[in-house]
């Protein structure tokens, strides 16, 4: 399943993408965080919502963020071709060191 965080009419929903058309989880969970936390007991009745065949069309529906308010704030570190972690070994001081998987 795709999961997805739509706008329709004003209001914000979990959902599901299924193409042409969108299945809007908010009777399981208000948000995808707390679909997430709600776990497998979640996931199961989002599959039955899916296979109830009550659907909005796509085009009816506006696409946000998947996770529009993280819990936390999210930081990475890319390290994405060799010059990027020759810059960061020097920047840190130590020696450069490929990582062995991206």
């Amino acid at each position: 399943m795709k999961f997805i965080t739509f706008a329709r009419s004003g209001q914000q929903s979990p959902g599901v993408w299924l193409g042409d058309r969108v299945v809007d989880l908010s009777p399981v969970a208000p948000t995808i965080v707390e679909l997430i936390q709600g776990a497998e007991a979640a996931l199961g009745k989002a599959r039955e919502l899916a296979k109830s065949g009550a659907s909005i069309p796509a085009g009816e529906v506006q696409l946000l963020a998947p996770i529009p308010w993280p819990r936390k704030n999210v930081f990475c570190v890319g390290r994405n071709y060799v010059d990027h972690v020759a810059e960061g070994a020097r920047a840190m001081g130590t020696q450069t060191k490929l990582p062995e998987v991206p």
